[in-house]
């Protein structure tokens, strides 16, 4: 594989971008999406400007094929769950990250070493 080939299957998997924002004034939160246009150099990108939606009876709920709106690589999730989290979002479950997990585990320890002396 050449240089300039390897080059741009690398920026492919880098180059999507799914950005959330919220503004302070407002409840809710906007998702905007760019991605790069596979092999081709130079680079050039789409951009999404918009869901298409359909409407259904409520008879043709379970029988029309589900389709999903957006496909996303595995950086692009890892990226909007990072976002998310910055902005405050945590599972329902009340389940944190496993490092702050395993830092409270210390500092309990820690306390109780003191405590107990």
């Amino acid at each position: 594989m050449k240089y300039e080939e390897s080059r741009k299957a690398a920026d492919d998997n880098y180059l999507s971008c799914l950005r959330m924002v919220q503004e302070p004034w407002d409840d809710n939160y906007e998702f905007g999406m760019m991605f790069p246009v596979p092999g081709v150099f130079p680079r050039k990108y789409m951009i999404a400007t918009g869901i298409e939606v359909e409407e259904l009876e409520d008879s043709e709920r379970y029988t029309v094929p589900w389709k999903p709106f957006m496909k996303l690589n595995k950086k692009t999730v890892q990226d909007l769950f990072n976002q998310m989290w910055s902005a405050g979002f945590r599972p329902k479950d009340g389940t944190g990250n496993s490092g702050h997990v395993e830092a409270m585990k210390y500092h309990l320890e820690d306390m109780r070493k003191l405590v107990f002396k």
